[in-house]
């Protein structure tokens, strides 16, 4: 399972640092993880799917990789008022990111391919 979180992890650009400061935990935990020396309880390892937008089931070796696992692909955002002039910048914003987590789960793939 950690081969599997690093990948995910660098695909996404992420250090081990801030991976750890996102599932609140320590970096040498995340490391630990990744090396395979701890093995992370149920609720870390569903976190840690959350946050690199890959599926439990992927982390533990029980399905490939697939395009957009984990990842939302529709947002909605829900205001007070009837107009929100932010709205659109804000939903351009999330496609951009959305096809950002799209072409990293591309290169994950990739990867795991090479293994």
């Amino acid at each position: 399972m950690g081969d599997r979180i690093r990948k995910a992890r660098e695909a996404m650009s992420m250090t081990i640092p801030e991976l750890a400061k996102r599932i609140s935990m320590t970096d040498s935990y995340v490391a630990g993880i990744e090396n395979g020396t701890i093995p992370p309880t149920d609720g870390i390892v569903f976190n840690v799917a959350k946050i690199l937008g890959v599926t439990v089931a992927y982390l533990k070796g029980n399905e490939p990789l697939r395009h957009g696992s984990g990842i939302s692909t529709s947002v909605s955002v829900h205001t007070e008022s009837a107009h929100c002039p932010n709205c659109e910048r804000l939903q351009r914003q999330i496609d951009l990111l959305m096809e950002e987590g799209i072409a990293k789960t591309r290169t994950i793939e990739n990867l795991s391919k090479k293994k």
